[in-house]
């Protein structure tokens, strides 16, 4: 199977989000960041970031109570709620214009049924990434649903050899997305976008040093915010991955090809969007 090229043709049939002169933040959406654990805050702080810097307009997090006090000094944009059972959580679930569930968390028994709940309550595009896609086979298959594999995920979720994944991406991307009916992204140094009933898409925009811990999560949370604003599930995904690898060619001209650190990914994303919304 042959993917085809996203090109600027593509970005300017499928525009970004205009913002007007009157939007408010409830205008550009609200997103649900669950992620985090006492062991990892700092992936949901990445989440985060990215999904403001993105320019959704009101956040939540919601993470492990023991992380909540690292957590919440560094983000006085956002409210921050233990991540348990109860009128508060189940509310902002219901207040979302998109989730992004599992950045910083094991594939386990916990994020398994974290994930489930999370999928049963929500009708809003919901980004499912690290430790979430282990729950996949055991949940419903909804098309609001974007998946962010790199390609050791996507042989655990494909049944197929990492090899085999790397060696037959856009195959394996393709099918996938056409058996589960979602939205794949399947993360490397050249990225797939699939989705049932359409060509598999390829991105090569990135760049090497975005090989760096916690740059996933700043993809995922971009993600989550370009479809609170109201971005589609496959555009939202392919808009996020422009916007993540612009930013990785950005910070190497700047700080240089390789160091940058993934914490510094999102605060390129203002000046891009600015650009490519021109």
């Amino acid at each position: 199977m042959n993917a085809k090229p996203l090109t600027a043709t593509q970005w300017r049939r499928h525009p970004l989000p205009a913002i007007g002169a009157t939007h408010s933040k409830e205008d550009r959406g609200s997103v649900l960041i669950v992620a985090g654990s006492e062991h990892t805050p700092g992936a949901a702080w990445l989440a985060a970031v990215a999904a403001l810097r993105s320019g959704a307009g009101r956040l939540t997090v919601a993470t492990a109570s023991g992380a909540i006090g690292n957590l919440a000094p560094g983000l006085p944009e956002a409210m921050v709620v233990p991540l348990r059972v109860g009128h508060v959580f189940e509310e902002c679930i219901v207040k979302a214009d998109s989730i992004v569930i599992g950045p910083g968390w094991e594939p386990n028994a916990a994020s398994k049924r974290w994930t489930q709940r999370l999928l049963a309550r929500t009708k809003c595009p919901v980004v499912i990434d690290a430790g979430a896609m282990h729950a996949w086979g055991d949940v419903e298959k909804p098309s609001r649903c974007i998946l962010t594999p790199h390609a050791g995920e996507m042989a655990k979720l494909s049944g197929h050899t990492r090899t085999y994944v790397e060696n037959n991406a856009a195959n394996v991307a393709g099918d996938f997305a056409r058996r589960e009916g979602v939205v794949l992204l399947l993360k490397g140094a050249k990225s797939f976008l699939a989705r049932r009933d359409a060509p598999v898409w390829i991105y090569e925009g990135g760049h090497p040093g975005l090989g760096t811990s916690g740059s996933g999560d700043v993809l995922a949370g971009c993600i989550g915010g370009l479809a609170a604003r109201g971005l589609d599930p496959f555009w939202a995904a392919a808009w996020g991955a422009h916007l993540h690898g612009s930013a990785g060619r950005h910070l190497a001209k700047t700080i240089g090809p390789t160091g940058f650190l993934a914490r510094e990914i999102a605060d390129a994303f203002p000046s891009l969007l600015r650009s490519m919304q021109r």
